[in-house]
């Protein structure tokens, strides 16, 4: 009887789950789409007992990109949509069952993390392609917490090829998976210590490459490990800070141009909060004798100048102190923390660069941090660590505000609402006396969206006969979606937050 064989249970759930997928559906097989998340949910629960059959399983019903491109576009479609059931698939029994993860064996994983990675690491233009890859990174998100070893081996031989000066390959693709590791303490020493060995020998790209992807694991690891991280500032290992400082300095005679010090200011930021004892030595800004000390404390001046001049560096200086003030955020008011002194000298000339509504800030290089998540990142972090200094912020609620100032205001206080929060934090409530203003927002809001649509309906027809509108029209249709976007998260505010809906 299938009672007693659990593995017949699952190659059969499998086989259903097959035969359901987009591009596998005949009509004999074309249930509902309830089904397949149906057979989905089996798959989930008995991954709870034989995880790794079916996580094999399911590596199987991956398709590859040589695959897909050749169909045509309508199968393409549905192949890259049976990728996307199947990843969410794997990634909701990751999910659910992190510790069955550990279970997995190397043949497994030999065929797992192939099929996988090939996704993260490159971008293709098929359909679906942005949301394989998506939840491609998870996956190796969630099997590198318990398998480091089986990602970080293919990032560290693929730096060791690329520090070699016969190496002619400059594919810095693998370098991409950094930043996709879940670290813990350990593993990020150990990382340290494989950037700092080969740096030196490698190329500007593969180290530029290395800069952004090493940025964003730290980062990455302090939002993950926000405790961990809190406890490291009060008592720091000495071996990480070290290594910090270490890969501080070489970063720093990497930074020889304007254009690299802009790649480079972000980590060194990084780097040097996993420093704490040092950065409490050079944050009061006193010329320091020791050279080291001095070399970072002249980054840290620096860093505060291109905040209100040094126009090449402003962008840069922006995120670097977006971070600092983030990380600022998981400290204790009795902490006393270097970090929130540091962030009290910057936070100022921050508010002002970034909430301009006269002259709206700008990214003028290809950053993969949009000016909106900036934004809302510094109007969270400015809430957490000092509410009552918010009146940079009031001029978003403003009827002549952009719009995009008025989305960032709305989604910060969705981001907090949203957000577990700490012990130390602000609640919401020490906002309710701004719901009117909101309430006002939404009204202007949604009458701007209405006038638009009609207008843009009305005259939709005309951009076929007058090209010189073109531009014009485009504009319009912007608008249209600015406002749009508007409505949308402040109903997502009132949904979470009630209180801002209502009058009193």
């Amino acid at each position: 009887m299938l009672v007693n064989k659990p593995d017949e249970w699952v190659r059969i759930a499998l086989q259903r789950f097959q035969v359901q997928l987009p591009h596998e559906r005949t009509p004999e097989h074309n249930e509902s789409k309830e089904s397949i998340e149906k057979i989905q949910e089996t798959l989930i629960t008995l991954s709870e007992q034989r995880f790794p059959l079916v996580m094999q399983g399911l590596s199987k019903l991956i398709k590859e990109p040589a695959f897909i491109n050749s169909f045509s576009s309508n199968k393409k479609d549905k192949i890259g949509e049976s990728n996307v059931i199947v990843l969410s698939t794997i990634e909701k029994c990751l999910c659910k069952y992190p510790e069955q993860c550990s279970r997995l064996e190397d043949d497994v994983l030999s065929n797992l993390l192939p099929s996988i990675i090939q996704y993260v690491l490159q971008t293709f233009d098929f359909p679906h392609a942005p949301e394989v890859q998506k939840m491609a990174a998870k996956i190796v998100s969630h099997i590198s917490s318990f398998h480091f070893s089986a990602i970080f081996n293919k990032v560290s031989f693929r730096l060791h090829q690329l520090s070699s000066v016969d190496d002619g390959n400059n594919d810095v693709n693998y370098l991409i998976l950094i930043r996709y590791l879940k670290l813990t303490s350990s593993s990020l020493m150990i990382l340290l210590e494989e950037c700092l060995d080969t740096f030196k020998s490698l190329k500007k790209p593969a180290k530029l490459a290395l800069i952004s992807s090493l940025e964003k694991a730290i980062w990455n690891w302090i939002k993950h490990n926000a405790e961990e991280f809190a406890k490291f500032q009060r008592s720091p290992p000495k071996k990480l800070s070290e290594l910090c400082d270490n890969l501080f300095e070489i970063l720093v005679s990497f930074a020889e141009s304007t254009k690299r010090k802009a790649a480079v200011w972000p980590l060194q930021i990084m780097l040097l909060m996993l420093s704490p004892d040092t950065l409490a030595a050079v944050a009061p800004g006193l010329k320091q004798q020791d050279a080291h000390l001095e070399v970072k404390r002249e980054f840290l001046e620096n860093l505060k100048t291109a905040l209100t001049s040094a126009k090449a560096l402003t962008e840069s200086s922006a995120i670097a102190c977006v971070k600092l003030c983030k990380c600022s955020t998981y400290m204790k008011p009795e902490d006393n923390s270097v970090l929130c002194f540091l962030v009290v000298t910057v936070m100022n000339e921050l508010k002002a660069l970034l909430f301009n509504i006269c002259k709206p800030f700008t990214m003028i290089s290809q950053s993969t941090i949009p000016v909106e998540t900036l934004m809302v990142d510094c109007f969270v972090s400015s809430f957490r660590l000092n509410y009552r200094n918010s009146q940079p912020f009031a001029d978003c609620l403003l009827p002549t505000a952009p719009v995009l100032f008025s989305v960032v205001y709305v989604k910060g206080l969705y981001t907090i609402v949203r957000q577990k929060p700490l012990y130390w934090w602000p609640t919401l409530k020490v906002m309710y006396s701004k719901a009117e203003s909101i309430r006002n927002l939404f009204e202007r809001t949604l009458e701007k969206f209405r006038g638009l649509e009609n207008s843009h309906g009305a005259s939709r027809m005309s951009v076929l006969y007058k090209g010189k509108e073109k531009r014009s029209k485009e504009e319009e249709v912007g608008a249209l979606k600015a406002e749009k976007e508007l409505l949308l998260w402040l109903v997502r505010l009132f949904r979470m937050e009630p209180a801002f809906a209502f009058s009193e």
